[in-house]
């Protein structure tokens, strides 16, 4: 069953969102779950949560063709996020991807600034 999202954006009422300690299980016990940061390349070398990859969304028509270089199956497990809450570049990347055929696509909507203020791990350079 996918979940409704908080903001109530039409445009991804069916969007999954992953709060913060379903992600935080998936990253220990799921092995080949692939974590997306749809941020730039120079704010995924500065901070990005541990194991995730980097596919910039904004303004990169390759977007869908970049991700499917990196996930095994169109059913993979597949977890976007960006910054915060505000931020809704992970909601787009997951729309594309879900209208690209892929089948369990998850937001963090809550982003890496709460994943840094939670003290959950991060990577910085």
């Amino acid at each position: 069953m996918q979940i409704i999202s908080k903001s109530g954006l039409k445009d991804w009422l069916f969007t999954q969102i992953a709060s913060d300690s379903q992600l935080k299980h998936w990253l220990n016990k799921i092995q080949d779950m692939v974590l997306i940061d749809v941020l730039t390349h120079e704010s995924f070398q500065k901070q990005h949560i541990p194991n995730a990859i980097n596919v910039p969304f904004d303004n990169n028509p390759n977007f869908v063709d970049e991700v499917a270089g990196g996930v095994e199956s169109k059913d993979q497990y597949i977890v976007v996020y960006c910054h915060n809450t505000q931020c809704h570049l992970s909601r787009k990347a997951a729309s594309k991807l879900e209208n690209a055929g892929y089948t369990s696509v998850w937001v963090f909507e809550e982003g890496l600034e709460n994943w840094f203020d939670q003290s959950m791990g991060y990577i910085a350079a």
